[in-house]
């Protein structure tokens, strides 16, 4: 469940097309094993899996700039196109929760939206927004820089 639909007191899908990543160097699309533990982990919440150690591959084709590879799952959390879903958790093996939020959570909480500049385009943002508004009108986007 998104902090935003928390916030804004919906369900937990609402709009909700959320991502869950991984990291494995040699695979091109996420294996078999990996969707099946998403699936069941995530039950009827629409989640896409990538593999983030691959997205440098794909990614000038599809949206018009380079990517250069990542170095972590954190680097490629602090590229999201808005700093607003820069936000990562993970288990550690003692069973602790790890937050990773490069741009912290207040824009989460706030409904604000904010572009990251650092790897999307604008029309990457920009999309985002449009389809982010829509479900969660009560968000509030900040303009691209």
């Amino acid at each position: 469940m998104s902090a935003r639909t928390v916030r804004a007191g919906t369900g937990p899908v609402r709009g909700r097309r959320g991502s869950a990543e991984y990291r494995r160097r040699g695979h091109g699309h996420p294996r078999p094993e990996v969707i099946s533990t998403g699936r069941r982990v995530f039950g009827d919440v629409p989640v896409e899996i990538r593999n983030e150690a691959r997205v440098h591959l794909w990614y000038e084709e599809r949206f018009g700039v380079p990517c250069p590879p990542y170095d972590s799952t954190e680097d490629a959390i602090a590229s999201f196109p808005a700093t607003t879903c820069a936000l990562g958790a993970r288990i550690t093996p003692a069973g602790e929760w790890r937050l990773y939020a490069p741009y912290g959570v207040a824009d989460a909480f706030d409904l604000r939206l904010r572009p990251n500049p650092r790897q999307a385009p604008r029309q990457v943002y920009e999309a985002k927004v449009a389809r982010w508004t829509r479900d969660w009108p009560e968000l509030t986007a900040l303009p691209w820089p």
